[in-house]
Parts: structure tokens; sequence; C-alpha cells
């Protein structure tokens, strides 16, 4: 509902043909046609409109809408309209005379709004508006002057409070009279509507000054209207959108001042019986349309649902004039950005959306052809804070070349469109650009050292495998998408990985990371990379430690990081969780997956001596563990890559025992030199060694001893 003394509700998106539009208000005034007007399914914002044809189509509720023999001192009207030819356009039209009721946009002249109601002087002031575009249309009249302008007639366009006057009068209503609908009376000529009628709102009080902003807010929501910030009334706000309950401000005009242009939104209240599932400002040169999981032919056929009464998501931009200017990019790179940004904010938990703007658009203002176009978002206007890139992907939008990217946005985010250079891999095209390789692949030259290299399956199954070493300054992959780096072969990066796909080592294959310092590898993807295991047998331990963190930790457990490589990675394995048993001391490669006891999974970190960790229990970037498992069996590691410095402190006089953090080698001669010369002399390397007869789990049958190597010798392993 939308409140007390609505005596009037028509909305072409509900109970509405062009023989019979039922009245929502709970009056029964329903509108019928003989001379039925079109209907239009997307006509204004995905929801449809009825057209009239301006010759002879219109619709009538029959008897009116205020009844017979009462007295009415108050109405209030809101229409959605639009008007192509600037002669006479009623919206609606009632009773003549003491009875008179009528609204239209524009008279006669065609520059000027009218409205009347009773015998009073009408509003005719100039309508501020233009043929072949939508308008918020609201009017009110009342005998008193406690109303929203303080006068006793007020008409608003989109907002703005346009024209007053102090002639208010009553109405005696008279059911003989009927309410016609984009025509005067039917039958006289030049005086229909040539135009489209979205929605009709009448009341029979005044409303307070919120009550009003609530019902523009509703439309403006609904159809794509930017509300006037123009400060009539002390007791609101203007340029505010609020939802039914009066409480729920899902655009703040204070807050968002700077970004008050084409002004859109998607949500649901349920109280309105409200559900804009996708959004387009309706202002003719806005560029933005976001939609609720995807952008469907009309709000109508969007199949997605909002998960809560008064989950909303509005957004706007700043004005500025299109043009780029260059930036700091994505990760290393330089990048051309879109001077305009887009402040976007959610109430509630709205979830992922799809987000298009016309590709002829931004390819005027970023128009290098062989860049990778971006959504650039951020938690700051600047864009510098928790900064986001999302790939454009090409597609049809109902009929439209656009870019398009899905993304969640949370909050409160500002966003606008960017290009960047470098070396991009593109699914559509299965193919490089930007290398100084083969092909545009990536290369060892110095000309491809500080590049940024982009990895965008563009919603395809294809995937590069890199099959020569590469050396670049940056690498982001893609959501839904993957990189293989071929056996022995190096790929060394300078600065940031960002990971929403995934990064695939084979064989030998080495991820070479040359940051110090903290992590810089951001996103929730994945690296994947095998180590196998040299014991022969299920009897003898293997020494092992983690290239990779368990994701959104900064410590791994050996169940979240370590699965079953019976498969080797490649591009399309997928490596299970293995089975662990505390029922048996023995592996098991007979099962699918794998089976290993638990019991055997320890670690030795200095003052703490052998810790029993199973499977479950953290250890942290470069410690060590032992284990058991099938002879010679490959296990595939999935998780974050470390990267930068990774400190380990050994209290003097005690061991640990610590392994290699990182997806790659490490120069062992590096590790006396630097921070630990004088320090570190000599690495111990333990190997449990098989005799014969010694196939059990018996510690009296264990046999092994430790290999030193250090700048001067490497000695070989021996029985202690």
């Amino acid at each position: 509902t939308l409140g007390s003394g609505n005596v009037l509700w028509l909305r072409a998106d509900k109970d509405a043909a062009t023989n019979l539009w039922q009245d929502q208000s709970g009056s029964g005034h329903n509108a019928t046609a003989t001379n039925q007007p079109s209907k239009k399914d997307n006509g204004l914002n995905f929801n449809p409109t009825f057209e009239f044809n301006g010759s002879n189509d219109y619709m009538v509720i029959d008897g009116g809408i205020l009844g017979n023999n009462t007295t009415y001192n108050d109405i209030w009207v809101y229409a959605v309209t639009k008007t192509n030819e600037a002669r006479y356009s009623y919206t609606l039209s009632q009773g003549v005379g003491a009875t008179r009721f009528y609204f239209l946009s524009p008279l006669n002249d065609g520059t000027n709004f009218g409205f009347q109601f009773g015998g009073g002087t009408a509003i005719s002031t100039n309508w501020g508006a233009a043929t072949n575009q939508f308008y918020l249309w609201n009017a009110g009249s009342s005998t008193g002057t406690s109303t929203p302008s303080g006068t006793n007639k007020a008409v608003y366009r989109n907002g703005l409070q346009f024209g007053t006057n102090n002639s208010g009068s009553s109405v005696l209503s008279n059911s003989s009279q009927d309410f016609f609908i984009g025509s005067y009376n039917a039958t006289t000529s030049g005086r229909f509507l040539d135009g489209e009628i979205a929605e009709i709102i009448v009341f029979a009080d005044v409303p307070t000054a919120l009550e009003q902003q609530k019902t523009q807010s509703y439309l403006a929501l609904k159809y794509g209207f930017t509300l006037d910030q123009t400060n009539n009334n002390g007791t609101i706000i203007e340029g505010d959108y609020i939802l039914s309950n009066g409480i729920t401000k899902v655009w703040n005009y204070t807050a968002n001042s700077s970004y008050h242009n084409d002004v859109a939104g998607i949500g649901r209240d349920d109280t309105q019986n409200f559900v804009q599932k996708q959004s387009k400002s309706s202002n003719p040169n806005s560029l933005v349309t976001i939609g609720l999981g995807t952008i469907a032919s009309n709000n109508g056929t969007n199949a997605n649902n909002f998960a809560t009464d008064k989950d909303f998501l509005v957004w706007g931009n700043n004005g500025t004039a299109l043009g780029a200017t260059s930036q700091p990019g994505v990760l290393c790179a330089t990048d051309l950005q879109l001077n305009r940004k887009w402040k976007i904010v959610e109430t509630g938990t709205v979830g992922t959306t799809k987000l298009a703007v016309s590709k002829s658009t931004i390819d005027t203002y970023l128009n290098n052809a062989t860049f990778s176009k971006v959504l650039k978002i951020a938690d700051d206007a600047a864009l510098t804070t928790n900064v986001q890139f999302v790939p454009l992907a090409v597609e049809t939008v109902n009929g439209v070349t656009s870019y398009t990217a899905s993304f969640d946005f949370d909050g409160t985010k500002y966003f606008t469109f960017a290009e960047t250079s470098g070396i991009i891999w593109k699914g559509s095209t299965s193919s490089w650009s930007g290398g100084n390789g083969p092909g545009g692949a990536p290369s060892t030259d110095f000309v491809d050292n500080g590049q940024l290299m982009i990895i965008d399956a563009e919603g395809t199954n294809n995937h590069p495998t890199l099959t020569a070493n590469a050396k670049v300054g940056c690498v982001w992959i893609s959501t839904g998408s993957k990189l293989a780096v071929g056996d022995l072969i190096n790929l060394e990066i300078a600065n940031q990985l960002k990971m929403d796909g995934e990064l695939r080592l084979i064989g030998g294959a080495q991820l070479i990371q040359r940051d110090t310092g903290s992590s810089t590898v951001t996103g929730s993807g994945n690296l994947y990379i095998d180590r196998k295991a040299s014991a022969p047998t299920m009897y003898q331990y293997n020494y092992f430690s983690s290239p990779v963190l368990t994701q959104g930790k900064s410590n791994y457990t050996v169940k979240s990081v370590m699965k079953d490589g019976t498969t080797p990675t490649s591009l399309t394995s997928n490596p299970p969780t293995m089975n662990y048993t505390a029922a048996s001391y023995d592996a098991d490669a007979t099962t699918t997956p794998i089976t290993i006891a638990n019991y055997w999974i320890w670690s030795y970190f200095t003052d703490d001596g052998w810790i029993e960790k199973l499977e479950s229990s953290t250890l942290k970037p470069a410690e060590g563990y032992l284990f058991k498992g099938p002879s010679y069996q490959n296990y595939t590691y999935v998780g974050k890559p470390n990267d930068g410095t990774i400190t380990t402190t050994i209290s003097p006089g005690h061991m640990s025992l610590i392994g290699n953090p990182y997806p790659s080698a490490i120069d062992a001669n590096g590790l006396f030199t630097g921070v630990n010369d004088g320090i570190l002399n000599t690495i111990f390397y333990w190997e449990h060694i098989s005799t014969a007869g010694a196939d059990s789990h018996n510690s009296d049958a264990y046999v092994g001893g430790y290999a030193t190597y250090n700048l001067s010798a490497a000695v070989a392993g021996t029985a202690p």
C-alpha cells in the first residue's frame, strides 16, 4: 500500500492490460478502454508503459474516482509520463466548471504545465521539460496551506517544486463525470495524449513533506529519475531517497551530493509491492546499467530475487565530463582511466550484480584496441584504497554491444572504467598480445621485465600454458581463468601477483617472486604445485614443508593444503583431499583418494621439541613436518603461495625442522650471506635411510643420518 487517502493507483507493471487497467489502491477504480493504447514491455527502465497514439487512444474510469456528492478539499497526484508533441497532452481529466480536475504536461501552448482542482485559479507555469523524455510529475491542491509547499497549490517535476499559487478550492463529487486517461473527454480532437504513461497515483488528502518524498522516491527508484536537491522544505533533505517506512534512506544526498547525477537503483520494498531488479538512469546520457545477477530483457523476466525486504543498491556519478587521464593502474601498470566516477551504496545485502555499459561510448575515450578494459573499484573516492580490478567482457545486452562485469558491491564503493597495457592473454581469441616472445607471449627480455601480465579467459575454457621462461613485473589472473607453467619452466615476477583465478605449476615448473618484506599476493585463487615423496616404502618418513598457506590464513594445516596428487597437476586436474585414518599405522595407495595414517604427522620446532600435529593442527610458514605415505607418492599443494620475507626464529643451542617455504628452489649459497652472514654456517639435511629387513614401523629398525652442506664442502648422510 501507499498509505491512507489513496484513491487511485494504476501501475503498468501490475494487473495492466490494454483493455483493463486494474486499480491497486483498493478503491476498485479500474480503467477500461475501447480505443486501446498499446503496451510496451520495456517502456521505461525495464518496466512496462502504456503508449497512446495522440488521435483516439484513451482509457476511462466510469463514474470517476471521487464517488458522488462528497466534498473533497484536498487532492494529490503523481504521474510518470512522456509527451511526444508540444501540444495538449492530457494525463488525466474529469469534470467541468467547479468540479474540474485535470493534469496536463503540457498545455496547448506546448510550454506550460497545467493543473486544476475545483473552481480556483489553475496552475499554468513553464513546464521546464522536453518532449520525448519521461518525467516524474506531481501536483497537489488543498483549501489550506499546511502542505509541503506552504501554499494551496504546487507542482513538482522530478522532485523540484516549480510552480505554486494560493487559490485552493473544494470539489463536490459527481459520479456522472467519468475520469479519462490520455484524453480530455474522449471526443475532442487535438486533446489526446501522444506519449506514454507508466504510473498514476492519486491521494485525496495532503501528505507531509516526508510522505510526499517517500512516494517520489518510490517512483524515482522504479523509473530511474534523479530527484532534484533544491531545498524547498526545512523538514526534509531534498535529494534523499526514502523507503516506505519513512526511515530507511537508501541514498543520502548530504553524503552523496558530489555524486547526485544519473541516480538509479535496484531493490525491494514489500510495503509498496515494489521490486526493481535492474536499472539505468532515465537521463538521456546516462551510461551504467546494473542488474541483480543478470540483465534481462525487462524487469519482469529477471529471475533473480532479493533475499530481504529493503535490500537496495543505489548509485550516481560525479558529473565529470567524459574523458580519460593516465592514472596508477592495475598492480604495477599505468592505465588510462575514465574521468567520470561513480559512487554506489548498498543497504542490506544485495549480492552479486551484473554491470553493463555501452562499448562504443567507452571505446571513444579508452580507445587502444590492444589494451585490456577493466572495471576499477575502490573503497574511496580517489580510487586508491582496497582497489580491485574486474576485467570487462564484451557481450550484447538487449541489442547493445556492451562491456559487462559481475561484482558484489558490498557496502559503499566507488568505481570507474579503465584500460591497461601489458602482456595479455584473451580467451576469446586464445592468443597472447603485448609480449616480446613468440606470438606476443611473455619472455625474459628486458622489455617484458616490468610489464603487467593479465590472464583473462573471458568466460571460455581457453587457458594458456607458458612454454618458455618468462620474467615480468606483475601478474593478474582474473576470475575463472587459469595460467599453467610448463614442466621445467620458470615464471619470475618482480612485484605483485593477483590471483582471482588459478596458477598451476606443472612438473618441475617454478614460481619465483622477487618481492621482499610483506606478501604481495592478493586474491582468493589458488596455486597448484606438485611434490613427490622420495621414501620408497610407507615405513619411511617424508620430510616436507608447504609452499602455500591455507586460503585466508597466515598458516596452514596438512589437510587443507596437501592433496592427493596421484594425478599430477595439469590445467584440468582436480586433486582430492586425502583420507586420514587413526585406525591404522599404514598408508594405503589403493583407496581413492589415498589414505595416510595421521599418527605419523609431527613437527619439531626449537624449544617445543617433537609435536604430533595430525592433519588439522596449524603450522607456520617454513615450519617443516614429517609423515609416512605410499611409496614415491605424488602430492599436490593447493593454496596461497608464500612470498616475501619469511622469518623463523630458532633459539640458541636448539634445532628446528624447517623447509623451503617457497614454490621454487632456494639458492643454498645465498643462505650463508646477507643477514645470515656469520650466523648460519652449515645446513643439515636429515634422511631416513632404508635397510634390508626394516620394513616396519618399529623405531629400532630406523636408520638415518645427516648430510651437511656449507660453502666449503658437502658431505653425504651416514647412519648415526
